[in-house]
Protein backbone atom coordinates (compact mmCIF):
# COMPACT_ATOMS: atom_id res chain seq x y z
CA UNK A 1 0.00 0.00 0.00
CA UNK A 2 3.13 2.39 0.27
CA UNK A 3 4.55 4.08 -2.56
CA UNK A 4 1.35 5.94 -3.18
CA UNK A 5 2.67 9.19 -3.77
CA UNK A 6 5.83 11.50 -4.07
CA UNK A 7 6.74 15.24 -4.07
CA UNK A 8 6.88 17.26 -7.15
CA UNK A 9 10.73 18.08 -6.25
CA UNK A 10 11.47 15.00 -6.88
CA UNK A 11 -24.59 -4.07 19.82
CA UNK A 12 -26.27 -7.76 19.84
CA UNK A 13 -26.05 -8.83 15.86
CA UNK A 14 -26.91 -11.73 14.08
CA UNK A 15 -23.60 -14.51 14.30
CA UNK A 16 -22.88 -17.11 11.73
CA UNK A 17 -20.24 -19.19 11.97
CA UNK A 18 -17.59 -18.83 8.76
CA UNK A 19 -16.87 -22.52 7.09
CA UNK A 20 -13.80 -22.21 4.90
CA UNK A 21 -12.00 -18.96 3.40
CA UNK A 22 -13.84 -19.04 0.07
CA UNK A 23 -17.38 -19.87 1.27
CA UNK A 24 -17.68 -17.71 4.55
CA UNK A 25 -20.28 -20.06 5.84
CA UNK A 26 -22.86 -18.50 3.28
CA UNK A 27 -25.55 -20.18 1.59
CA UNK A 28 -24.85 -22.23 -1.99
CA UNK A 29 -26.78 -19.51 -3.72
CA UNK A 30 -24.45 -16.73 -2.17
CA UNK A 31 -20.92 -18.42 -2.39
CA UNK A 32 -21.96 -18.84 -6.12
CA UNK A 33 -22.99 -15.07 -6.58
CA UNK A 34 -19.18 -14.34 -5.37
CA UNK A 35 -18.01 -16.39 -8.37
CA UNK A 36 -19.70 -14.31 -10.84
CA UNK A 37 -17.88 -11.58 -12.85
CA UNK A 38 -19.32 -9.20 -11.30
CA UNK A 39 -17.99 -8.53 -7.76
CA UNK A 40 -16.68 -5.01 -6.45
CA UNK A 41 -13.27 -6.79 -5.53
CA UNK A 42 -13.23 -7.87 -9.42
CA UNK A 43 -14.47 -4.60 -11.25
CA UNK A 44 -11.67 -2.59 -9.29
CA UNK A 45 -8.87 -4.75 -9.91
CA UNK A 46 -9.98 -4.83 -13.67
CA UNK A 47 -10.16 -0.93 -13.54
CA UNK A 48 -7.28 -0.32 -12.24
CA UNK A 49 -5.14 -2.47 -14.57
CA UNK A 50 -7.11 -1.36 -17.93
CA UNK A 51 -6.17 2.71 -16.81
CA UNK A 52 -2.25 1.49 -16.52
CA UNK A 53 -2.55 -0.40 -18.95
CA UNK A 54 -4.01 3.04 -21.15
CA UNK A 55 -1.23 5.11 -19.14
CA UNK A 56 1.64 3.03 -20.55
CA UNK A 57 0.47 2.87 -24.18
CA UNK A 58 0.21 6.85 -23.37
CA UNK A 59 3.80 6.74 -22.57
CA UNK A 60 4.76 5.01 -25.36
CA UNK A 61 2.97 7.34 -27.71
CA UNK A 62 4.15 9.92 -25.80
CA UNK A 63 8.10 9.04 -25.81
CA UNK A 64 8.43 6.83 -28.87
CA UNK A 65 7.91 2.78 -28.91
CA UNK A 66 12.21 2.73 -29.19
CA UNK A 67 12.63 4.13 -25.94
CA UNK A 68 9.86 3.62 -24.42
CA UNK A 69 11.31 -0.51 -25.14
CA UNK A 70 14.32 0.38 -23.28
CA UNK A 71 12.41 1.72 -20.31
CA UNK A 72 13.10 -0.27 -16.98
CA UNK A 73 9.91 -2.61 -16.11
CA UNK A 74 9.49 -0.98 -12.90
CA UNK A 75 10.39 2.65 -13.84
CA UNK A 76 7.44 5.28 -12.64
CA UNK A 77 5.49 7.40 -14.49
CA UNK A 78 6.59 10.76 -14.58
CA UNK A 79 4.82 13.51 -12.55
CA UNK A 80 3.34 15.56 -15.13
CA UNK A 81 1.76 12.61 -16.56
CA UNK A 82 0.13 11.29 -13.45
CA UNK A 83 -0.96 15.28 -12.66
CA UNK A 84 -2.50 15.35 -16.57
CA UNK A 85 -4.69 11.89 -15.48
CA UNK A 86 -6.19 12.89 -12.69
CA UNK A 87 -3.63 12.63 -9.50
CA UNK A 88 -4.58 14.51 -6.64
CA UNK A 89 -2.51 17.59 -5.65
CA UNK A 90 -3.49 20.42 -3.90
CA UNK A 91 -2.88 23.24 -6.29
CA UNK A 92 -4.76 21.55 -8.89
CA UNK A 93 -7.79 20.12 -6.94
CA UNK A 94 -8.30 23.02 -4.49
CA UNK A 95 -6.30 25.65 -6.16
CA UNK A 96 -7.64 24.69 -9.82
CA UNK A 97 -11.37 23.80 -8.68
CA UNK A 98 -10.63 20.21 -10.28
CA UNK A 99 -12.51 18.50 -7.11
CA UNK A 100 -12.70 15.67 -9.66
CA UNK A 101 -9.43 14.60 -8.54
CA UNK A 102 -9.99 13.34 -5.30
CA UNK A 103 -11.79 10.22 -7.27
CA UNK A 104 -9.89 9.71 -10.27
CA UNK A 105 -6.27 9.73 -8.07
CA UNK A 106 -7.56 6.13 -6.65
CA UNK A 107 -7.16 4.77 -9.76
CA UNK A 108 -3.72 5.82 -11.02
CA UNK A 109 -0.69 4.02 -10.04
CA UNK A 110 2.72 5.14 -10.36
CA UNK A 111 4.42 1.83 -11.44
CA UNK A 112 3.99 -1.74 -11.79
CA UNK A 113 4.76 -2.50 -8.56
CA UNK A 114 2.88 -0.02 -7.18
CA UNK A 115 -0.03 -1.73 -9.46
CA UNK A 116 0.88 -5.23 -7.89
CA UNK A 117 0.64 -4.99 -4.50
CA UNK A 118 -2.36 -2.65 -3.87
CA UNK A 119 -4.34 -5.14 -6.23
CA UNK A 120 -3.16 -7.71 -3.84
CA UNK A 121 -4.39 -6.10 -0.86
CA UNK A 122 -7.74 -5.22 -3.22
CA UNK A 123 -8.13 -8.65 -4.06
CA UNK A 124 -7.64 -10.11 -0.48
CA UNK A 125 -10.00 -7.69 1.73
CA UNK A 126 -12.20 -7.02 -1.09
CA UNK A 127 -13.76 -10.13 -1.87
CA UNK A 128 -14.11 -10.48 2.03
CA UNK A 129 -16.32 -7.67 2.07
CA UNK A 130 -18.03 -8.42 -1.61
CA UNK A 131 -19.61 -11.45 0.17
CA UNK A 132 -20.60 -9.87 3.75
CA UNK A 133 -22.07 -6.81 2.44
CA UNK A 134 -22.85 -7.60 -1.48
CA UNK A 135 -20.48 -5.51 -4.72
CA UNK A 136 -22.63 -2.18 -4.29
CA UNK A 137 -21.69 -2.04 -0.84
CA UNK A 138 -17.98 -2.50 -0.88
CA UNK A 139 -17.45 -0.20 -4.16
CA UNK A 140 -18.86 2.84 -1.97
CA UNK A 141 -16.65 2.01 0.76
CA UNK A 142 -13.71 2.05 -1.22
CA UNK A 143 -14.94 5.03 -2.97
CA UNK A 144 -16.18 7.04 -0.14
CA UNK A 145 -12.60 5.64 2.01
CA UNK A 146 -10.43 7.01 -0.88
CA UNK A 147 -12.10 9.97 -0.74
CA UNK A 148 -11.53 10.30 2.78
CA UNK A 149 -7.74 9.44 2.18
CA UNK A 150 -7.61 12.16 -0.46
CA UNK A 151 -9.27 14.80 1.58
CA UNK A 152 -6.77 13.75 4.36
CA UNK A 153 -3.98 14.27 1.84
CA UNK A 154 -5.25 17.75 0.76
CA UNK A 155 -4.55 19.06 4.39
CA UNK A 156 -1.61 16.77 5.73
CA UNK A 157 0.59 16.43 2.44
CA UNK A 158 0.26 19.67 0.40
CA UNK A 159 3.12 19.08 -1.64
CA UNK A 160 2.58 15.73 -2.86
CA UNK A 161 0.79 13.98 -5.76
CA UNK A 162 -1.08 11.49 -4.32
CA UNK A 163 -1.98 8.67 -6.48
CA UNK A 164 -3.17 5.12 -6.09
CA UNK A 165 -5.48 2.33 -4.51
CA UNK A 166 -4.02 2.44 -1.38
CA UNK A 167 -6.52 4.78 0.75
CA UNK A 168 -9.18 2.80 -0.53
CA UNK A 169 -7.76 -0.33 0.47
CA UNK A 170 -7.22 0.89 4.13
CA UNK A 171 -11.05 1.90 4.26
CA UNK A 172 -11.65 -1.53 3.15
CA UNK A 173 -9.69 -2.83 5.90
CA UNK A 174 -10.91 -0.74 8.29
CA UNK A 175 -14.54 -1.46 7.40
CA UNK A 176 -13.73 -5.11 7.62
CA UNK A 177 -12.03 -4.75 10.88
CA UNK A 178 -15.34 -2.74 12.36
CA UNK A 179 -17.48 -5.53 11.31
CA UNK A 180 -15.87 -8.45 12.79
CA UNK A 181 -15.49 -6.57 15.76
CA UNK A 182 -18.87 -5.46 16.54
CA UNK A 183 -20.92 -7.46 14.22
CA UNK A 184 -19.59 -10.18 16.32
CA UNK A 185 -19.08 -12.27 13.28
CA UNK A 186 -18.04 -15.73 14.60
CA UNK A 187 -15.06 -16.65 11.64
CA UNK A 188 -13.22 -19.97 11.37
CA UNK A 189 -9.71 -20.10 12.48
CA UNK A 190 -8.72 -19.95 9.02
CA UNK A 191 -10.52 -16.70 8.49
CA UNK A 192 -9.68 -15.12 11.37
CA UNK A 193 -6.34 -15.39 10.13
CA UNK A 194 -6.69 -14.01 7.02
CA UNK A 195 -8.75 -10.67 8.31
CA UNK A 196 -5.59 -10.84 10.98
CA UNK A 197 -2.54 -11.04 8.21
CA UNK A 198 -4.50 -8.89 5.49
CA UNK A 199 -6.81 -6.08 7.28
CA UNK A 200 -5.23 -5.99 11.35
CA UNK A 201 -1.33 -6.52 10.65
CA UNK A 202 0.14 -5.53 7.17
CA UNK A 203 -2.48 -2.07 6.41
CA UNK A 204 -1.12 -0.66 10.15
CA UNK A 205 2.15 -1.76 9.40
CA UNK A 206 1.65 0.23 5.53
CA UNK A 207 0.35 3.05 7.09
CA UNK A 208 2.94 3.38 9.96
CA UNK A 209 6.22 2.76 7.74
CA UNK A 210 4.88 5.49 5.94
CA UNK A 211 5.32 8.22 8.21
CA UNK A 212 9.12 6.91 8.10
CA UNK A 213 9.32 6.83 4.10
CA UNK A 214 9.96 9.96 2.33
CA UNK A 215 7.61 11.05 -0.12
CA UNK A 216 4.42 8.93 0.90
CA UNK A 217 1.36 10.16 2.35
CA UNK A 218 0.67 7.78 5.36
CA UNK A 219 -1.72 10.66 6.90
CA UNK A 220 -3.56 10.30 3.64
CA UNK A 221 -3.84 6.09 4.08
CA UNK A 222 -4.89 6.48 7.84
CA UNK A 223 -7.76 8.96 6.69
CA UNK A 224 -8.52 6.35 4.45
CA UNK A 225 -8.03 3.59 7.22
CA UNK A 226 -10.68 5.37 9.41
CA UNK A 227 -13.18 6.30 6.91
CA UNK A 228 -13.76 2.73 6.12
CA UNK A 229 -14.13 1.93 10.45
CA UNK A 230 -17.06 5.05 10.44
CA UNK A 231 -18.30 3.85 7.30
CA UNK A 232 -18.69 -0.35 8.73
CA UNK A 233 -19.69 1.40 11.97
CA UNK A 234 -22.98 2.93 10.25
CA UNK A 235 -23.66 -0.40 8.39
CA UNK A 236 -23.64 -1.69 11.75
CA UNK A 237 -25.69 0.88 13.24
CA UNK A 238 -28.49 1.14 10.64
CA UNK A 239 -28.97 -2.57 10.52
CA UNK A 240 -30.34 -2.50 7.17
CA UNK A 241 -32.47 -5.88 6.71
CA UNK A 242 -29.79 -6.93 3.76
CA UNK A 243 -27.23 -6.99 6.35
CA UNK A 244 -28.59 -8.72 9.09
CA UNK A 245 -29.40 -11.72 6.34
CA UNK A 246 -25.76 -11.87 5.52
CA UNK A 247 -24.15 -11.22 9.00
Amino acid sequence: MGGADFSLSSNKQSVVTVADSDSLGFSREERSASTRSFTAANVLILTNILVFAALVIYRAHDIGLDSFMKTRIFASFPADELLLWGGNYRPYTIGGGQFWRVVTYMFLHENLLHLGWNLLFLWRLGRLLDLLLGPVNTFAIYLFSGIGCALSSLCCSPTLIHVGASGGNAGLAGALICLVVFAKLNLSQRNWRSVFLWAALLTPIAIISGFRTEGVDSAGHLGGFVSGFLIGAVFIWRKPMGLLKRL
